[in-house]
């Protein structure tokens, strides 16, 4: 099962990161490879969405996400194409404006998917995701 973490620092509040990352809907605006996002259902800071995104071919799924405002946000497969798609943000305040947030994801494609894809998967789609993340980030807060 191929696992993946990383950390990034942003020039945010641990509480600016955690909007931006717990609205779902509006990754496809600057998440390069996601086409779409649809909230299926929500209640507080727990919700349920359908991801489309190209890997190879367009595909879908459906994650369960839920947070704790400020300190972190979780998800696990629902449905959809892949084995497993578990993963976390924690957000950490560096406690100068900053936070240094940790993603971890634990991903399992099907065996007919080759392992070169996997690979790009973890090692160019997923920092170039990060710094998607910290563009964005950085850009709500100036």
């Amino acid at each position: 099962m191929p696992r993946a973490e990383r950390s990034i620092e942003f020039n945010a509040s641990p509480q600016d990161c955690y909007a931006i990352i717990k609205d779902v809907a509006k990754y496809p605006e600057f998440v390069g490879d996601l086409k779409a996002v649809r909230v299926l259902d929500q209640k507080g800071e727990r919700l349920k969405a359908e991801f489309t995104v190209t890997i190879v071919k367009e595909v879908k799924y459906t994650l369960e996400l839920w947070g704790t405002p400020g300190k972190s946000f979780e998800w696990t497969l629902v449905e959809g194409f892949m084995k497993k798609n578990n993963g976390l943000w924690t957000l950490v305040d560096l406690g100068d404006g900053r936070t240094r947030a940790t993603y971890a994801v634990e991903l399992e494609l099907p065996m007919l998917v080759p392992k070169t894809v996997v690979k790009v998967l973890l090692e160019q789609s997923f920092p170039k995701m990060l710094q998607q993340f910290k563009e964005r980030i950085e850009a709500s807060v100036t």
